[in-house]
């Protein structure tokens, strides 16, 4: 082995050993001074500060009005925001495949009107489990056809 051959090796040698060093180093540290190291980061994030805006208005809103904590309106809240939740997941997988499509509120918003006036119309506050099924059914088919001509509208008919 030539002379710089060796120390080479022997330089690699001492990164792995310093680099190991620090990771037991890490690891031996107490608690408090990782817990602080963790509070710190979270700190640095802007997330931090969104959850503690929606934490202090959720404080603000269950002293101001009595009910807001009951087991009824977190039910509502979480029946409401369900769709929204669901219409996210989409956007994310549209938005990760380099796509933006600004469309989906509106065409949410425009099936459900659709199918709220299909079942008032059909059978009002009296609505079976067939009117239900016409609503369905009418949202599903506006949603398909205000998609539609959103996408030939903006990528063109196939010819």
């Amino acid at each position: 082995m030539t002379e710089e051959g060796g120390a080479a090796v022997i330089a690699d040698m001492d990164k792995i050993v310093s680099t190991t060093a620090r990771k037991e180093q890490r690891l031996t540290k107490p608690a408090g001074d990782q817990l602080r190291a963790v509070v710190r980061t979270v700190r640095a994030t802007g997330t931090f500060w969104i959850l503690l805006a929606l934490l202090t208005l959720l404080a603000a809103f269950c002293i101001l009005v009595p009910d807001f904590a009951s087991a009824a309106n977190v039910r509502n809240i979480t029946l409401d925001a369900a769709s929204l939740l669901i219409l996210a997941c989409g956007q994310t997988f549209v938005i990760l495949t380099a796509g933006i499509d600004l469309s989906v509120g509106s065409t949410l918003i425009f099936a459900s009107v659709v199918s709220a006036q299909t079942m008032l119309l059909l059978g009002g506050a009296e609505a079976g489990w067939g009117t239900i099924l016409v609503g369905f059914l009418a949202s599903i088919a506006a949603g398909a056809v205000c998609s539609t001509v959103g996408s030939w509208r903006s990528v063109g008919c196939p010819r």
